[in-house]
């Protein structure tokens, strides 16, 4: 209703909307007070900078996604709680009444599906999330010529700078069906063609494509611990002595090792995966524990946490018996 360029009153917007115009102007007052649009004459609204984010509609997905799926959810947590203390399954399974996991769920609901998809790109385009902090600190160059699968989130964004800056690699990209379907997906360009190829598969069913690298990239974090061990397991079939698995992810801070504002927005987010997929972040202890456990045979390798980047990159190498 806001202009993108110009301003609009609050009678108007009250006659847009069920709301009455004290209403109308209560609400616009308070979310000004957020610098969430600003007054440019009594009785009018207009956009300010963060306000006109809202109007880009990956953006307004996430918005909604956290207002109308992780917020009811997270009421359902006590009540979990109570009723389940050591379930592992997801808070937004309990709010929509349904035993079916989160993601078999919202694809049997497009509209939902299609909110979720744009929220969890809008955090990968996030500054801090920028496919450098992985591209520029691997070792790629030393896998020679080697094929990456790169597993869950992402409508390819990851794999298409992997491969525009690593000419010795071809990268798949898996994820769900209906992800597939409701992602935009970075079509390769000409000189990518043949290097990036997308390929619909679950990754807690066995892996049935062979690579040289699997990566998860900011996957597991939605997940409680069995499922993470089964999605770890389901690749055991394809692995061979010498495979790579990269995991970058949220990186938990030991209490007290960091300033205090830093790891009270890192418990923040951790409580956040409580109410709303019964998951957790998980720090470099907790990740090594939860591969080893999948299969002994990974061995850890090394851990960097590049300066400006929100993930961490754990990279273990596969010691077992094809």
């Amino acid at each position: 209703m806001v202009p993108a360029g110009g301003r609009i009153s609050f009678a108007d917007i009250a006659k847009q909307t069920p709301l009455t115009e004290q209403m109308v102007t209560r609400l616009l007052r308070h979310a000004m007070m957020m610098r969430i649009f600003y007054k440019p004459k009594p009785g009018f609204v207009a956009h300010t900078k963060a306000s006109k984010i809202f109007i880009n509609p990956v953006t307004n997905d996430w918005l909604i996604t956290g207002t109308e799926e992780m917020w009811p959810a997270s009421t359902k947590t006590v009540e979990a709680l109570e009723k389940w203390p050591g379930s592992e399954e997801p808070r937004l399974c309990i709010e929509n009444n349904t035993t079916d996991s989160i993601y078999a769920f919202l694809g049997a609901h497009s509209e939902r599906a299609g909110r979720f998809a744009n929220a969890m790109v809008s955090h990968l385009k996030k500054p801090e999330h920028d496919p450098k902090y992985i591209t520029d600190y691997v070792d790629w160059a030393s896998l020679r010529e080697a094929q990456v699968t790169h597993l869950g989130v992402g409508p390819g964004i990851f794999a298409m700078a992997l491969a525009k800056q690593h000419s010795n690699l071809k990268v798949v990209v898996q994820d769900m069906a209906f992800m597939m379907g409701l992602l935009k997906l970075e079509h390769p360009s000409k000189e990518l063609k043949g290097k990036v190829t997308f390929e619909p598969h679950d990754f807690f069913a066995p892996q049935t494509t062979s690579a040289d690298v699997f990566c998860f990239r900011w996957t597991y974090r939605n997940w409680a611990y069995k499922y993470s061990i089964l999605a770890l397991k389901a690749q055991l079939p394809v692995l061979k002595p010498g495979n790579r698995l990269i995991i970058q992810d949220n990186i938990l801070p030991e209490p007290g090792t960091g300033p205090a504002w830093r790891e009270k927005a890192a418990r923040s987010g951790d409580l956040s995966l409580a109410t709303s997929f019964n998951s957790r972040d998980r720090t470099v202890a907790d990740w090594k524990k939860l591969v080893q456990e999948a299969d002994p045979s990974f061995v850890f390798m090394n851990f960097t946490l590049p300066k400006g980047s929100a993930l961490g990159i754990l990279e273990f190498v596969w010691e077992g018996k094809a």
